[in-house]
């Protein structure tokens, strides 16, 4: 079985919850229709995390209902649910028409309602200076997003590098940088 992947190898905020085994990672690809892109997240120290796409409808209510008030509208570009972490949760993605571009909004849902993460993008000019003063010194940027959690908020920049690296960065409001990862986007064989 062949499946292309998205890895990010900076993970948000708390993912969810069982099949955490790399077996039942593998066993989860076998359901997957072809076409679909499950999504990796690596973190050091942590055990690995990912999100398989999930139709919409098959979200629980008060996932359901959280997502319309805190995404309203817009095009649904990724539904899923995220495995791996102490919790269900679930993963959605809206795009969103502004002035001839589009805005990104996500939200990680618990399985109860509960608004683990969020974040949209938003253009240079609209971070603080420090911020935008860190970004511009790394490179070409690519996007950038302010990211709301339970315990903090950061903007986390995805910047073209020399070599044509993609790197995730992560800086606080302040301008101090959190964390850096690799952004790949990968094919992968899974054979069981």
């Amino acid at each position: 079985m062949k499946h292309s992947f998205i890895w990010l190898l900076l993970a948000a905020a708390s993912c969810t919850a069982p099949p955490s085994s790399p077996a039942a990672f593998l066993a989860t690809l076998d359901e997957l229709p072809t076409g679909q892109v499950p999504r990796l997240y690596l973190t050091a120290g942590e055990p690995p995390r990912w999100a398989l796409p999930m139709p919409y409808d098959e979200f629980p209510s008060s996932v359901g209902r959280t997502v319309e008030t805190v995404l309203q509208d817009g095009e649904l570009r990724f539904a899923g649910r995220v495995y791996g972490g102490p919790e269900d949760a679930y993963l959605v993605e809206k795009l969103y028409p502004v002035l001839g571009s589009h805005h990104l909004r996500r939200a990680l849902v618990a399985s109860d309602g509960r608004v683990l993460l969020r974040s949209h993008t938003l253009p240079i000019a609209e971070a603080p200076d420090p911020v935008a003063k860190r970004i511009s010194a790394r490179g070409e940027l690519e996007s950038l997003e302010f990211v709301e959690g339970r315990a903090s908020s950061y903007y986390r920049a995805i910047i073209l590098e020399a070599g044509a690296l993609r790197r995730v960065r992560a800086y606080t409001p302040e301008g101090s940088l959190l964390r850096v990862a690799r952004l790949l986007s990968v094919q992968a064989n899974v054979f069981r």
